[in-house]
């Protein structure tokens, strides 16, 4: 999940012609969710071999097994007000989706992730600043490859916020990127997820949540962020390729998400018309049997601190 809480007024000369799907969801999403299902590169042979073409590799193969789980597994939406930024700066229609939550799947063939369910979620003038991974695990089943299938009964409907959402019975990981508090990055374990023991990462450090559950925390002193921008110009100028896409996972980008903008563009079903920035508080997407998105209502509480309660007794929802 991807949440901005700026519109996009100033930029609409971009975003008419790209909206949050080319924006945000076949790059930047694209690439948290490979850091994270991506086989990391083993060196098997005595041979010397490129790593990084390894991963890359890896990365490319991982894309070419995920596919749209159905036509009707998608939602977007235009945030109220967008058309008025477009005809302040001399655009006009169509106007592209400003938020989208697309369903994929991976192939039953893959060996590790095979028939997993990914939910990507990103939106301008969402009312909240925050990106996060949340890994749900089946029942009894913590492991790699272990991750859930949204077809498995009593999945519960994910909210479209964080908070809570690492605690609770359910086996669940949460890697929390950033957010509106400019905290620092932390991985959250649920207490369902036995932790045997935690090796000693520079940076990192330990803490026991509210929930019996356990953080691990990264710091790196005082020194003051770069600036984004700046970084990606450095190493622009260093030649540092492994910044950047690689032609061929660039391609495969192409070929995964080329299709699911069509399809969203054309399918008036799928669309949610305009929203507001408190609109998705409230709110939790779930993914039916036949694999089609719907945005359902919270039951009361669990907009906030009421999700730590209410995942214990996750038949409720």
């Amino acid at each position: 999940v991807l949440r901005e809480k700026l519109d996009v007024k100033g930029r609409t000369s971009f975003y008419n012609r790209n909206g949050v799907f080319r924006d945000v969801l076949q790059n930047h999403a694209t690439e948290l969710i490979l850091l994270l299902i991506s086989s990391l590169p083993i060196e098997r042979s005595r041979e010397k071999v490129n790593m990084a073409d390894v991963w890359v590799e890896n990365k490319v193969s991982m894309l070419q097994s995920l596919h749209l789980i159905h036509n009707s597994s998608l939602l977007t939406g235009i945030y109220n007000g967008y058309d008025d930024h477009v005809r302040e700066e001399n655009g006009s229609p169509p106007y592209p989706s400003t938020f989208a939550a697309v369903g994929l799947r991976s192939s039953r063939s893959h060996d590790r992730w095979g028939n997993t369910s990914f939910l990507l979620v990103s939106g301008k003038a969402m009312g909240l600043r925050e990106s996060y991974i949340r890994l749900l695990f089946r029942e009894g089943k913590v492991g790699a490859g272990e991750a859930i299938n949204t077809e498995t009964p009593g999945a519960p409907p994910a909210p479209l916020h964080s908070r809570g959402r690492g605690q609770g019975s359910r086996p669940s990981v949460l890697f929390r990127i950033q957010d509106d508090t400019e905290s620092p990055p932390c991985v959250e374990f649920s207490s369902a997820i036995p932790l045997r023991e935690v090796p000693s990462l520079q940076g990192w450090t330990i803490q026991e949540t509210e929930n019996e559950g356990r953080r691990l925390e990264y710091s790196d002193g005082n020194r003051e962020k770069p600036n984004a921008y700046d970084s990606l110009v450095k190493a622009i100028i260093a030649e540092e390729k492994s910044k950047f896409a690689s032609t061929s996972s660039l391609l495969a980008s192409w070929r995964l998400w080329d299709p699911i903008i069509a399809t969203a563009t054309e399918n008036q079903e799928t669309r949610l018309g305009t929203y507001d920035p408190g609109d998705f508080d409230d709110k939790a997407l779930e993914i039916s049997a036949d694999g089609s998105l719907k945005l359902v209502n919270l039951p009361s509480g669990m907009s906030e601190e009421g999700v730590k309660h209410r995942e214990n007794n996750h038949d409720e929802l």
